[in-house]
């Protein structure tokens, strides 16, 4: 990782120091040229004296002296007439030695090509004598610019290198470190103590562990699965049996009402029903998918069936008029039983024409009515202090849901009693639309 970073940054930083070798290359050219300039400025001041008086000794001596610099290739002094006469013409041989050309053929045989030409002009008195011209290599130049190059390049790779290596520790500080600990607390999830974290192979281990991880969340969860199908098999079978335990004893009592006498027969009818709307309860219980809860709509009409068909002689009209709530086992047994001595004391006693059964919810609060057209609730009896087991049941098991219960002449003005429960929902909620019947 750490040889991938500099790789990058040191390419990156070489291509934007581009313009820097190009600056350098620009910079290089100046001062070829600048210094051609300053040999030729030089000589122009130095040959203007021995050129007047045509002393071509001294004026090589000068020349001779220039051409100490390495750089530079030639000089030709030509002098100022019509025909630009040669005067003196110094050349650099390949061996870095210095020979005298005095023809123009010579000078045309020996003179070898220069990157930079400057030329200048030799005056005495206002007066031009001579024409000069040099040539000028740059390879000094190139040398220094090579090295200059090599500098920046240098610089670059080992500004790439230290910047790789601190972006390497943060990145271990900031981002491996965390990934480690990551991977340490999937391996402690998983129960696999994992393999040693290698520098470099952090990411790929990390998504290994991820992968592991997954795999045994998917196992787990199937586990989980097996068992919760197998638990709800087994709490089916539950609710089976237990609604059958209870048809059982309903089936007793039902045979023992015809041999007992004729005032135990109402007291075993009742128990009878009781026992009828408990197992009711579990057997939706069973035919429901959560085995949780019930749909109290569908366990309201068979229950209002039942002790039609029980109790009823087939002249009484019931309408039920009920929304679809959730109930759970313990609401829907308790309020089984209210609604079972509710209506079962309607159909015996009221002597009514027709009876209403309703259930909504409304604010979180579950509201059960059994309302009859009949002569109404007796004036002596008390619900409150009546000692008759129907009345205590409804007391007790209104109390046991938290609930508020009313049996007493109905509150629209008309014929008949009223037997109003109402429990607190919680959460629960109605399902969208209600039944009518």
């Amino acid at each position: 990782m750490v040889l991938m970073l500099i790789t990058i940054l040191s390419v990156v930083m070489i291509a934007g120091g581009g313009f820097s070798i190009a600056s350098v290359r620009a910079e290089g050219t100046r001062l070829v040229q600048e210094r051609a300039g300053r040999i030729v400025l030089r000589l122009e001041n130095a040959l203007r004296i021995p050129l007047w008086g045509y002393n071509m000794e001294a004026a090589g001596s000068y020349i001779l002296a220039e051409l100490n610099d390495p750089d530079l290739v030639w000089v030709i002094v030509r002098e100022s007439d019509d025909e630009d006469t040669l005067w003196l013409a110094y050349i650099r041989d390949r061996d870095r030695t210095h020979r005298v050309v005095t023809t123009e053929d010579g000078l045309r045989q020996h003179l070898p090509p220069a990157p930079i030409v400057q030329r200048g002009q030799i005056r005495y008195q206002q007066s031009r004598i001579g024409n000069l011209s040099i040539g000028y290599s740059d390879t000094g130049v190139r040398a220094d610019l090579r090295r200059s190059i090599y500098q920046i390049i240098g610089w670059v790779i080992a500004m790439g290198a230290v910047i790789a290596l601190g972006i390497t520790l943060l990145l271990r500080i900031m981002v491996m470190r965390p990934v480690n600990r990551l991977m340490d607390r999937i391996h402690t999830i998983t129960g696999d103590t994992g393999a040693p974290v290698n520098s470099g192979d952090e990411m790929v281990q990390l998504l290994q562990a991820f992968d592991t991880m997954i795999a045994r969340i998917r196992h787990r969860e199937d586990e989980l699965q097996g068992s919760l199908a197998e638990r709800e098999v087994l709490l089916k079978e539950v609710h089976h049996r237990v609604k059958n335990n209870f048809q059982i004893l309903a089936g007793l009592l039902h045979l023992q009402i015809d041999t007992v006498p004729t005032e135990a027969r109402t007291a075993l009818q009742d128990a009878y029903q009781r026992i009828s709307s408990m197992a009711l309860v579990h057997e939706k219980l069973y035919e429901s998918e959560g085995l949780q809860c019930i749909e109290f709509s569908g366990y309201l009409y068979e229950l209002i069936g039942i002790l039609d068909s029980a109790t009823g002689s087939g002249r009484l009209q019931i309408i039920i008029e009920a929304e679809a709530v959730q109930l759970d086992l313990d609401t829907a047994v308790s309020l089984g039983l209210i609604l079972n001595e509710a209506v079962a004391n309607a159909i015996r006693h009221a002597n009514a024409d027709s009876l209403t059964v309703s259930a909504y919810q409304e604010n979180g609060v579950l509201t059960v009515e059994v309302c009859d057209d009949g002569a109404g609730f007796p004036a002596e009896v008390d619900p409150a202090t009546a000692t008759s087991l129907g009345l205590q049941l409804i007391r007790l098991l209104s109390e046991q849901l938290r609930g508020e219960y009313y049996i007493g002449p109905r509150a629209d003005n008309l014929s008949g009693t009223c037997a109003r429960i109402r429990i607190p929902m919680g959460d629960a909620q109605p399902r969208q639309g209600a039944d009518r019947e």
